[in-house]
């Protein structure tokens, strides 16, 4: 390997070991930031008394009755047919 070619390298070396140094006094000041910080959280409001609606629905008609899909088929039968005419 060449000489010149080492030097970036060693430089590059040295920045990184420059970075890595210690950092207690860092570490303390955040320690000290996490102890003394206290959450600032209301409580949430209690949750409000469930009043079921009646079913007004139950005696309407079926949805599901026989002559109701009839109708429905013979509905839908009529508007394709008049496409192909």
């Amino acid at each position: 390997m060449n000489p010149r070619s080492l030097i970036p390298l060693g430089c590059i070396a040295l920045m990184l070991a420059a970075c890595s140094g210690e950092n207690d006094d860092l570490r303390a000041w955040m320690d000290q930031q996490a102890l003394a910080a206290k959450p600032n959280v209301e409580p949430i409001a209690p949750p409000r008394k469930f009043e079921p609606e009646p079913y007004a629905g139950a005696g309407g008609q079926d949805p599901f009755s026989s002559g109701k899909l009839v109708a429905g088929t013979r509905l839908n039968s009529a508007s394709s047919n008049a496409l192909w005419r």
